[in-house]
């Protein structure tokens, strides 16, 4: 390979991510995605389960500030 063709070749960009690709931010958000989604479904399940609690209603409470945190 030439000077010539070394030049060149490092002069050229770097061709760009199409809307299709998986990049590092958009693994990470699909990450976070995920982890949502678990946190959502944990505490619908969390508020489903203590309606058949008995007392004073401090586990539906607590059940559904679970379900906003994952929501969050």
């Amino acid at each position: 390979m030439s000077v010539r063709q070394l030049l060149a070749a490092a002069a050229t960009q770097p061709t760009a991510a199409s809307a299709y690709t998986l990049t590092a931010g958009r693994l990470w958000s699909l990450v976070a995605l995920v982890a949502g989604l678990a946190g959502v479904v944990i505490g619908g399940l969390a508020v489903a389960r203590s309606a058949g609690r008995a007392g004073t209603g401090t586990w539906r409470r607590e059940a559904i500030v679970a379900l906003v945190a994952g929501l969050a």
